[in-house]
C-alpha cells in the first residue's frame, strides 16, 4: 500500500483509539463493522480474484449506527391510507375532495412500489387494501352534492406529487445497469419471490456501493408474508431450503456443502466473523 508498513501501523493504531481492542470484523449494510470494546470504525476491503487482500479502508471516525425503534410496516401502510379515506369522506368541497384522491393515490403508489407490502400476511394484507378501495369507492358520491371550492393550487400540487412518484417508481423499477453479458442468465429460483431490493435509486440499497450495485435481495413468500406459519424460527422462513438453480450452462469447478445456518435469529445481518489480525494479515 502506498506509504509501506509505516502508514499501515499509523492507521491501525488510529483504529485502534476509536474502537479498543477489537474482537470482530462484521458484514452490514453499511459496509463491514470493525467492533471492539468502545465502539465500531467502517471498513471497505478489496479483494483479488485468487483472494489476496488488495486494498483496505478505514473510515476516520467511529461509527454510530441509526438507533431507535421504528414504527412497523404493517402498520406504516395502513394508518396513512385510512387517514386519507377519512378525509374523502369529511371533505368540504369538490376541490378538496379530488385533492384527497390524489393524495390517496400517491400514498398507494409509494407503498406498492418503494415499500414492501407483499411480506407482510396474506390476509390482512388484503383485507386492509380492500377496505381502503371500497371506502374510496363508495365515497365517489360526495363530489356531487358539495359546492366546487378554490383549493386548485392544491390539487394541482397533489396531481404533480402523483405524476411524480409514479414516474420515480416506473424509472427504479425499470432500471437497467446494461452490462454486459457473456450469456444469457435465467431467474435461478422457483415459486413466488419477491424483489425487497433491486433496480436503480431509491429501490436498491445496493446502487451506492459499485461492487454491489446489480444485487438483488430476494424474500420467499408464503400464506404469511415471508413465512410458512406464524412463528420466526428459521425452518418457518418461505426460502428456507428452497431449491437454488445456476442461473446459465457452465462447468462446476468446486462445491461445498454442509456449512451451518449463520445465525438462529431471522432478520439479523452476518457476514465473515474473523478475528482482527488474521483478516489484516490474509
Amino acid at each position: 500500500m502506498p506509504g509501506g508498513p509505516g502508514t499501515l501501523e499509523r492507521i491501525v493504531q488510529a483504529t485502534l483509539t476509536r474502537t479498543g481492542r477489537p474482537g470482530t470484523v462484521t458484514d452490514s449494510l453499511d459496509g463491514l463493522l470493525v467492533t471492539g470494546a468502545e465502539g465500531q470504525v467502517r471498513a471497505w476491503a478489496r479483494v483479488a480474484p485468487d483472494g489476496e487482500l488488495t486494498a483496505l479502508y478505514l473510515e476516520g471516525a467511529r461509527h454510530t449506527p441509526a438507533r431507535g425503534r421504528r414504527l412497523p410496516y404493517a402498520l406504516l401502510v395502513p394508518l396513512p391510507a385510512l387517514w386519507n379515506v377519512l378525509a374523502l369522506w369529511t371533505a368540504p368541497d369538490r376541490t378538496a375532495w379530488f385533492t384527497d384522491l390524489t393524495i390517496l393515490a400517491a400514498c398507494c403508489v409509494l407503498a406498492e412500489g418503494l415499500g414492501a407490502p407483499a411480506q407482510q400476511p396474506r390476509l390482512p394484507r388484503r383485507t386492509v387494501e380492500a377496505g381502503v378501495a371500497v371506502a374510496a369507492l363508495v365515497s365517489a358520491f360526495r363530489p356531487a352534492g358539495l359546492p366546487s371550492g378554490d383549493g386548485v393550487l392544491g390539487l394541482a400540487r397533489g396531481v404533480v406529487l402523483l405524476v411524480a412518484l409514479v414516474g420515480l417508481v416506473a424509472v427504479a423499477r425499470t432500471h437497467s445497469w446494461r452490462a454486459p453479458l457473456s450469456q444469457p442468465l435465467r431467474f435461478p429460483l422457483e415459486g413466488e419471490w419477491y424483489v425487497v431490493q433491486g433496480g436503480g435509486r431509491p429501490l436498491n440499497h445496493h446502487a451506492r456501493v459499485p461492487e454491489q450495485r446489480g444485487a438483488v435481495d430476494l424474500v420467499g413468500l408464503g400464506r404469511y408474508g415471508t413465512r410458512t406459519r406464524r412463528d420466526h424460527e428459521l425452518t418457518a422462513f418461505a426460502a428456507y431450503g428452497r431449491a437454488v438453480r445456476s442461473p446459465c450452462d457452465g462447468r462446476v469447478v468446486s462445491a461445498e456443502d454442509g456449512i451451518e445456518d449463520q445465525d438462529a435469529r431471522p432478520g439479523s445481518l452476518t457476514g465473515a466473523r474473523e478475528t482482527w489480525c488474521a483478516w489484516v494479515n490474509s
